[in-house]
């Protein structure tokens, strides 16, 4: 059997595209990233509260005062009630489905930012940063993986599963029914699950400049058929401190 290394190595000279103009840095910590994902989603780590999916329909999100806080509560409900909960980026659709959503254990404050579904059902983490946050793309990038990784463990995922139907209803009951493009879609455990850092354009700039920041770009080079996850970036626009419904990827 290849070790770990000549499996990357065959992965990486086999890659398409120009490969003497990409580099070979992301596209292996991308490599290495995934596989580090697949083993950490066999590891279970049931979060001990009530619920997963809070119903955030009636959440007085105009009360927040940290700027990425209310930038993100804001998006989910300018969602809901103007796009039928569904955030575009390009041409592709996110059903949105909460945020600030619990999932390691007992620890309150590790919580995944902006949590919806993609079109096959796969889970969506969106790592959500503003302007001046110090955490780069590669940090926010590792920050998704980890709540990805917890939420996909076999405790979360069926109790989420469960919670879908309810959550749904609670929404429609609310006076705000979903997208028809997500019915009789549900949160499926084999689906490409994606992590997509979410930021204004200025976030973006400011890691452009730096050395710290260079090749951020180039961790969304695996394409759909090379990896049951996604890692991606997308810029949207802040409207009065708030997320715009509609965004554009970053390349």
């Amino acid at each position: 059997m290849d070790t770990q290394f000549r499996i990357w190595m065959d992965q990486l000279n086999k890659a398409a595209g120009n490969r003497v103009a990409v580099p070979e840095w992301p596209r292996l910590l991308q490599l290495m990233l995934h596989h580090q994902l697949e083993l950490e989603m066999t590891e279970d780590r049931p979060y001990v509260g009530r619920r997963i999916l809070i119903d955030r329909t009636s959440h007085k999100w105009e009360k927040a005062t940290v700027a990425e806080k209310r930038a993100v509560y804001g998006l989910y409900h300018r969602c809901l009630k103007k796009s039928h909960s569904v955030l575009t980026i390009a041409k592709e659709h996110y059903l949105l489905l909460s945020y600030e959503v619990p999932n390691q254990g007992n620890h309150g404050g590790r919580r995944a930012d902006l949590l919806g579904i993609n079109k096959n059902g796969g889970l969506v983490v969106f790592e959500a940063k503003v302007e001046g946050n110090g955490y780069g793309p590669v940090a926010a990038t590792l920050e998704g993986l980890d709540y990805l990784s917890t939420l996909s463990g076999e405790t979360n995922f069926a109790q989420m599963q469960g919670e879908f139907p309810d959550l749904i209803a609670s929404i429609d009951k609310a006076g705000y029914p979903i997208s028809e493009t997500f019915h009789n879609i549900n949160p499926q455990k084999n689906a490409r699950r994606e992590v997509i850092v979410l930021a204004p354009p200025e976030y973006f700039k400011k890691y452009d400049k730096t050395a710290r920041g260079k090749g951020w770009q180039d961790l969304s080079l695996l394409k759909p058929s090379e990896s049951l996850v996604g890692i991606r970036f997308a810029k949207c626009k802040l409207v009065e401190g708030v997320f715009s419904k509609t965004a554009e990827w970053c390349n």
